[in-house]
């Protein structure tokens, strides 16, 4: 069994002691690769608690569903991790950590991970779907919606082509893949045209070949929604709101995208009071709803109960320090909005 550990905000004798865990590993027949996490599919990812980089990494891979071991001498309880042990924690111990995530990680059938870790809100998706018009048939309709109004497509790996551009989205993951950069960029540019061929993979057969450049899902739908917002329908009305932070690996060119984000995670809100309190035109702001409903962040809250609500608005800290110090080059710091109702 091949195994790809990444790590975020590691010291330099807690990468070197996870470098021996996972040589350990190979007395199970596991062979296990070590490297810095980017952002890329993985495994298992290593974090170190109280850390920028490690905090947001952890995060992130909350969302895509990748199991995460925090490193922390704290014994409180934290939401959504399981695995925890102390940084100094010997490299045995750590094997040990290590062999029980992976045993539990493939217990898990391919179908379930889909399901638990898509985070598509399925009942958001037959809301919006109501709303638009549907009579077209799916070559005529642009890809983004695709994506965003078929809840079916989030439990698979797709493979999408238009123009002669291929791609593949890995969408339980928030993943693009691509042959080439020139491939990605392209097909990104046109996510609001006719034409795409979406054809998803069924569950058991082999991956296809993915390509060796990627992007975050959220990056490529905002980067794409924003290069031609007109051709996209209104958003539906409604009170809208973000489960977690994009993962916008081209944040300074998504500003917009930054300062609609920042909105969303802090409040319920129309889309109408959302182009106001961001000071942007309705058309942009549609097209961010459009790729946040896309990438599976966006949550109706209409159709949430008060206490599933409460854990979707403030699951964690919208601003780690990493992000904090991105978002407050362009004036987005957690105060710097005022959405007029005290949140």
């Amino acid at each position: 069994m091949r195994i790809d550990l990444t790590y975020a905000g590691l010291t330099e004798q807690m990468l070197q002691r996870l470098k021996l865990a996972a040589q350990l590993l190979a007395s199970q027949q596991i062979q296990a690769s070590v490297r810095a996490w980017d952002g890329t599919h993985c495994h298992v990812v290593v974090v170190l608690a109280l850390n920028g980089y490690g905090e947001y990494a952890q995060e992130i891979a909350r969302r895509r569903g990748t199991t995460a071991l925090r490193l922390s001498y704290s014994t409180e309880a934290f939401d959504n991790v399981r695995w925890q042990l102390a940084p100094d924690s010997p490299a045995g111990v750590m094997a040990q950590t290590l062999i029980k995530i992976i045993e539990d990680v493939e217990s898990n059938s391919l179908s379930s991970l889909a399901d638990m870790h898509a985070g598509y809100p399925g009942s958001l998706a037959r809301t919006v779907l109501r709303k638009i018009d549907t009579t077209s048939t799916p070559p005529n309709v642009p890809g983004l919606l695709r994506l965003a109004r078929d809840p079916k497509l989030r439990a698979h790996t797709i493979q999408a082509s238009v123009s002669g551009r291929k791609i593949t989205l890995r969408l339980a993951t928030s993943r693009v893949f691509a042959a080439t950069l020139s491939d990605l960029q392209a097909s990104s540019v046109l996510l609001n045209s006719p034409g795409w061929s979406l054809s998803p993979v069924p569950q058991g057969t082999n991956s296809p070949n993915c390509g060796e450049v990627s992007l975050s899902l959220d990056a490529y739908c905002l980067g794409g929604a924003l290069q031609s917002p007109e051709k996209l329908p209104p958003f539906p009305d409604g009170c809208y709101t973000l489960k977690s932070w994009p993962d916008l690996g081209s944040a300074p060119r998504l500003v917009e995208a930054l300062r609609v984000a920042q909105v969303l995670l802090r409040s319920s809100i129309t889309p109408d009071e959302l182009a106001g309190v961001c000071d942007m035109n309705k058309v942009n702001v549609s097209a961010c709803l459009w790729a946040f409903l896309a990438s599976g962040l966006l949550y109706s809250t209409a159709n949430l109960s008060v206490s599933n609500l409460t854990t979707v608005v403030t699951p964690i800290k919208p601003f780690s320090r990493l992000l904090e110090r991105i978002a407050s080059r362009f004036g987005l710091s957690p105060r710097s909005v005022n959405i007029g109702n005290g949140t």
